[in-house]
């Protein structure tokens, strides 16, 4: 059953695409496992968002990653413009520049409306970094199965993908905890 099973994945490993981290040239899911492919020359936001289950089966898990930038931008950008239409006092008197002496991004997001509209798109950031998440993590199985990365290297990416993943789905608590929230009562 287990030659069987690296069978299995070493067939699913067969088509490789280049890795720019470290050089790796890691696994291409096939349609067996995954289905999802992405077409080229485009935002992987846009990639996904048209085609979710597409038929070829290929699936590259840094699309995802990738999405979940995308997708924190376009937060930023939106709450900026938003902030800056409907709450521009904002920008230059509020708590955290007082105590900093500068403005970081999350003024930006920090009173409504900006507030409103930042709130699904850092759900949807937390869920395009989950399914990164679990994708790479399926794929250092695949390859620890097949021998192409150690036991440490597979627990390595384990326990950073699983670090990774609980930050993204509690980042959306940036919303609730603002500069003005009192702590000490």
């Amino acid at each position: 059953m287990r030659e069987a099973e690296a069978l299995h994945a070493r067939q699913l490993l067969q088509q490789e695409r280049p890795c720019a981290l470290a050089g790796l040239a890691p696994p291409v899911l096939t349609a067996a496992t995954l289905p999802h492919v992405l077409t080229p020359h485009t935002h992987p936001a846009a990639q996904l968002a048209r085609k979710p289950f597409p038929r070829s089966g290929t699936v590259v898990p840094e699309r995802y990653l990738e999405a979940t930038g995308e997708c924190f931008i376009l937060m930023l950008l939106v709450s900026w413009i938003l902030t800056y239409l409907f709450n521009p006092d904002v920008i230059e008197n509020n708590p955290l520049k007082s105590r900093v002496g500068y403005n970081n991004m999350c003024v930006g997001f920090d009173t409504p409306p900006a507030r409103y509209a930042a709130m699904p798109l850092q759900v949807l950031q937390a869920f395009l970094a989950g399914r990164y998440v679990g994708l790479d993590t399926t794929r250092a199985s695949l390859e620890k199965r097949t021998g192409r990365i150690s036991r440490k290297q597979y627990w390595f990416s384990r326990v950073a993908n699983t670090a990774y993943g609980v930050f993204m789905l509690c980042f959306p608590v940036l919303l609730v905890l603002t500069p003005r929230v009192n702590t000490k009562a």
